[in-house]
């Protein structure tokens, strides 16, 4: 799922929370704007948190 977040005018944090509310449980980030999200387990339910992975220079 790719999400414009400069076009919504959202910051990143924001857009995290939101994500983790839809049950995403999981990013990549491949630069500072630019996110690739799993979602968790399909329990209906927020996320409690998502986890930032950053792959390697």
């Amino acid at each position: 799922m790719g999400i414009e977040l400069n076009l919504r005018n959202e910051s990143n944090a924001k857009a995290l929370r939101w994500m983790a509310g839809l049950g995403y449980t999981d990013a990549v980030v491949s630069d500072y704007d630019n996110f690739a999200f799993k979602r968790g387990a399909d329990t209906g339910q927020a996320a409690a948190s998502i986890r930032l992975q950053f792959p390697p220079d």
